[in-house]
């Protein structure tokens, strides 16, 4: 595998990822790791569910108790949802035209999920985060949960289109540098820069 080769010999993608791979002009390797994000979520910042207000882009971490996936009432949108709880509380967990994240999580397991705190009139729930499993965490203890003992953690947020999603993006260029082949940097070496 090199950076000209195409996609479709990398990764295995359903007919509407494809679709939307062909609609933003990602063809092959190169073109999905120049595909870059528009921003990072710094998830060691965590806040208790208790303290989460509507409209503000907020990290939490706790135990999935419940999943499901549904179809809104007005729309027929397929959605994936679940509740999680941490010392504090519970909240609800929506994942709008993504109904599969209903079936990557388990109810028992630990997430961190990074998202915008919205409300509605059953009260507030994370729209559209990104999330990603994490050990088990001791739920009964705020400084185990809480006092975040790895290096810093930036999770990437690409740009979205209809059939493809950040974590889509996220794992598949992961998947990709995982394999053993040579990527032209354009940066210069720090002792190059000594002789300028």
């Amino acid at each position: 595998m090199d950076i000209n080769t195409p996609l479709e010999k990398v990764l295995r993608t359903t007919a509407e990822q494809k679709a939307a791979l062909v609609r933003i002009k990602i063809a092959t390797v190169r073109d999905l790791l120049f595909h870059f994000p528009d921003r990072y979520v710094d998830i060691r910042a965590l806040r208790t569910i208790a303290d989460l207000k509507a409209g503000e882009v907020a990290t939490i971490a706790g135990k999935v108790i419940k999943v499901g996936l549904r179809k809104s009432f007005r729309t027929k949108i397929p959605m994936g949802e679940a509740e999680v709880e941490d010392i504090t509380g519970r909240i609800k967990i929506v994942w709008f035209n993504q109904p599969f994240v209903a079936k990557i999580i388990k109810t028992g397991e630990f997430l961190k999920l990074a998202g915008t705190v919205s409300s509605s009139k059953n009260g507030l729930y994370l729209a559209n985060p990104e999330f990603e499993k994490t050990p088990t965490l001791a739920i009964d203890s705020h400084d185990s949960l809480f006092e975040e003992k790895e290096s810093s953690w930036h999770l990437p947020v690409y740009p979205e289109t209809k059939g493809l999603t950040s974590r889509f993006i996220y794992h598949a260029i992961k998947k990709i540098l995982a394999h053993d082949f040579k990527i032209l940097d354009y940066i210069p070496a720090v002792r190059d820069f000594e002789k300028i």
